[in-house]
Order: structure tokens, then C-alpha cells, then sequence
């Protein structure tokens, strides 16, 4: 298998993804061109994931179509386009990365690791579609789709709630968090990696979110970001709790 650092170590990080996706990939090959980057490809050649994020991509707009439609029979074609943008933006698609740690399963070319990319929205975005691709490629559509409104449904009601004008869950939980601060406190929040734990192919990161010097939330998730965002998500529950001072 063509891949860049130990055999037991990559055997490992794959089990661990498929165990996220709760699959089992009978050609391992495919979920490895779907984490290929281009920059690893300009280095060591072989084949990137960019034409299994092209499949992806129309994979995921079929069953982000289907499942709106399904879920909201009395909607009118403008509403369910509306909605259908935001479930298919970098925004949501890297978030979805985010949840499934896919920036740490990455392959990268060594200028691509060294200015963040197992971080950027839009490689994520565009990996979680190569997976998507890779699913389909194995398993077929129904999986796919399966797997794609099992990441999608829990954002449909936070849209609902944004597209009819109302404050919904599905502003970013840092955007929501610092305009409620700076409301209140006039103050941003913060946040600082106390640990990072496990192992180089699946690490750990923790996570504090401070109003101030008062530590409102501690969270852990597989990169800094997701970290950060899960605990944005925890200090906007903790702040609106009435048994907190």
C-alpha cells in the first residue's frame, strides 16, 4: 500500500476512521485515494481524491435533495434550495470533517502539513466529499445516503429555525457565543489548548473556553478545531444555565 509513514501505524488510523463511519471497507484502497491531497500526489505521484470528490459531490446533492424533500413535503422549491446551500457549503462539510476527525487521516504534501492544512475548511470539505465518493464506490448508494442524513439530519432543525428569521442552533457556537459576550461583558472569549494526548495518528485535544479569566467550558475533539468549536458549544449551554453565577 503506497502511504507515507509506518504500516502498523496507518493500519490503525484507517480501522479507527472506519470505525467513525461504522464501515468496513473491503477495498482499503479507496478510503486511502479519498485522503489523498493533491500536494501528496505532487510528491510522491499516484493518484489524489480529486476525482472521487467530484463523485461525491453529486452523490451528496442527491441525498441532501432527497432528504429535504422527504423531511419537508409542504416547503416550496425556493425554501428547499435555500436550505439545501447551507447543507452542502465549506461551512457544514468541514464541520462534518471536523465530527469524523478526517483532518488527522490525511495525506499531505509536507508544505500542505506545514501551513495548517489538516485544519483548513476547505480541504475538509473537500475530503469529507471524497469519502463520500469512496462510500459509494464500495457500498453503493443507500449507504451513502445512509451515512450522509445521518451527518445531516441533526443540522436540519437549527436551519428551519435560521431560514424563517428566528435565533436557531445553526450559527457557528464561536460566532454565537462571542456576540453574546460582547453583548454582555464587552469582552471576546478565548480559547487555549491545555493537553493534546494519544498517539501522533489520532490525537487528543483539549480545549478551555474563557470569558476573561473565568473558565466557562472544557472540551476535547480530534484537532484544535473541532476542540475549540465543541467547547464554544459547551460555554454557550454553561452561560445560559440560571444555576451558574
Amino acid at each position: 500500500m503506497d502511504y507515507e509513514g509506518p504500516g502498523e501505524q496507518v493500519s490503525v488510523s484507517l480501522e479507527l476512521l472506519q470505525q467513525r463511519l461504522g464501515l468496513d471497507f473491503p477495498d482499503i484502497s479507496l478510503l486511502l485515494e479519498a485522503l489523498t491531497h493533491s500536494s501528496f500526489r505532487n510528491e510522491h505521484g499516484g493518484k489524489d481524491n480529486e476525482r472521487m470528490e467530484f463523485l461525491g459531490d453529486s452523490v451528496l446533492g442527491l441525498a441532501i435533495t432527497s432528504l429535504l424533500y422527504e423531511q419537508f413535503p409542504d416547503a416550496d422549491e425556493g425554501t428547499l434550495s435555500r436550505l439545501r446551500s447551507r447543507l452542502v457549503s465549506t461551512h457544514t462539510l468541514a464541520e462534518v470533517g471536523e465530527d469524523l476527525g478526517i483532518g488527522q487521516y490525511l495525506r499531505l504534501g509536507v508544505g500542505e502539513i506545514a501551513s495548517g492544512g489538516r485544519e483548513k475548511a476547505s480541504i475538509l470539505e473537500n475530503t469529507t466529499e471524497a469519502v463520500i465518493g469512496a462510500i459509494f464506490l464500495a457500498f453503493g448508494y443507500q449507504t451513502a445516503r445512509d451515512q450522509i442524513q445521518g451527518w445531516m439530519l441533526p443540522k436540519v432543525e437549527g436551519l428551519i429555525q435560521e431560514d424563517s428569521g428566528k435565533s436557531g442552533q445553526w450559527n457557528d457556537p464561536r460566532s454565537r457565543l462571542q456576540e453574546w459576550s460582547q453583548a454582555h461583558y464587552k469582552i471576546t472569549p478565548t480559547y487555549q489548548v491545555i493537553l493534546q494526548d494519544g498517539p501522533p495518528h489520532a490525537p487528543i485535544f483539549t480545549v478551555e473556553a474563557l470569558l476573561g479569566e473565568r473558565v466557562v467550558a472544557t472540551a476535547t475533539g480530534p484537532s484544535k478545531r473541532a476542540a475549540i468549536r465543541a467547547a464554544a458549544e459547551h460555554a454557550w449551554t454553561n452561560v445560559h444555565d440560571p444555576k451558574l453565577p
